[in-house]
């Protein structure tokens, strides 16, 4: 008998395929690949602590243009991102906002022309709790939230976050189907590596973390797609079909390449990738422009003469290291200090 699976069963049968390969956190709905089904918001279950170096499986929204910038070129979240809210910038400026949640990251890149849902695995290391002035979540509307000043004032908030997730209480709710009320352990927050970060994702509810490590289009296990219906309109209910990360570039170029105006990436490497030297700087800027210049010397003393190959640089690069360098190579050719001070104002 042949029949179509529903976009659930098709999304737990993947995931129950690959169970082994990462730890994934839903704390709404079940465990995926797992036995037990939670049939109450609050039912108990054995949750575990998020540790440093812990491999987590993360979501994250946007529409087909984003996604496709990623697919093709990557992404750092230790670049400056766009957000929805003008305040967010102020409070968050760096990393990508990713959920462990697939429903949830579903709601996020509302588009006329399609919306995605980029799946990617994440270290624990590289995921951090976002931070808001005054309070523990984000703003609602008619609020007026003020920006962090500075470094320090970030810091205290988050210092205070992290208090707060220590000091979570074990809860407790009354089980009317059976009569008893239910302890609720929340040792899985205050033993986690990152507390904040652990209250973020299993008691937000968006079970949000901002990503700051360096991805590469490889790293992307599937981009979850949800194209237009018949009528032309894009709903967060219509179902999302998976693809790979090349069948997705492959299925989207030629709409991409009709794009006017479109920016194309500058980068000379990879965003996880590795620059040991300035010769290897010189190297690989000589190899991805080899018809502007002449011969590997030639590339050098142009580097030379904007300032690139001395540290600190010149004032002078500063707008080239950008368009030219993803964070993790500024920060191995001119030192974090010089990254922080010149890109990194809250120091995140």
């Amino acid at each position: 008998m042949r029949y179509r699976l529903t976009e659930k069963q098709l999304h737990d049968a993947i995931f129950g395929a690959i169970i082994d390969e990462v730890r994934y956190i839903d704390p709404r709905y079940r465990k995926y690949g797992g036995k037990v089904e939670k049939t109450h918001w609050a039912e108990e279950y054995d949750q575990q602590p998020i540790r440093d170096g812990e491999k987590l499986r993360v979501y994250h929204g946007c529409d087909i243009d984003t996604a496709y910038t990623i697919a093709t070129q990557g992404t750092s979240g230790k670049e400056y991102h766009p957000r929805t809210y003008s305040y967010e910038s102020g409070m968050n400026p760096l990393g990508i906002f990713v959920t462990t949640d697939f429903e949830t990251a579903k709601k996020f890149g509302s588009s006329n022309t399609g919306m995605c849902v980029v799946e990617f695995t994440a270290d624990a290391k590289d995921l951090e709790a976002p931070v808001w002035n005054g309070q523990g979540t984000f703003f609602g509307q008619g609020t007026n939230p003020m920006p962090f000043n500075n470094k320090t004032e970030r810091d205290a908030q988050k210092s205070a976050y992290r208090k707060s997730a220590l000091e979570t209480p074990d809860d407790s709710y009354f089980d009317y189907n059976k009569s008893r009320t239910r302890k609720i352990d929340m040792s899985h927050i205050r033993q986690s590596d990152k507390p904040e970060l652990a209250a973020s994702i299993f008691s937000n509810s968006e079970h949000q973390a901002l990503f700051m490590g360096d991805l590469n289009p490889n790293m992307i296990k599937r981009v979850w797609v949800n194209l237009p219906n018949k009528d032309g309109y894009v709903s967060t209910i219509e179902k999302y079909v998976p693809m790979s990360r090349r069948d997705f570039v492959r299925r989207f170029q030629k709409r991409q390449n009709a794009h006017d105006g479109r920016v194309k990436n500058e980068k000379v490497f990879a965003p996880a990738e590795n620059v040991l030297s300035f010769d290897d700087l010189v190297k690989h800027v000589y190899t991805s422009n080899r018809s502007f210049f002449e011969n590997e010397e030639d590339a050098r003393q142009g580097l030379k003469s904007i300032g690139m190959l001395s540290n600190p640089p010149s004032d002078y690069a500063r707008t080239m290291i950008r368009q030219m360098l993803w964070p993790k190579q500024i920060i191995q050719l001119y030192g974090k200090g010089y990254f922080d001070d010149e890109f990194n104002r809250l120091g995140q």
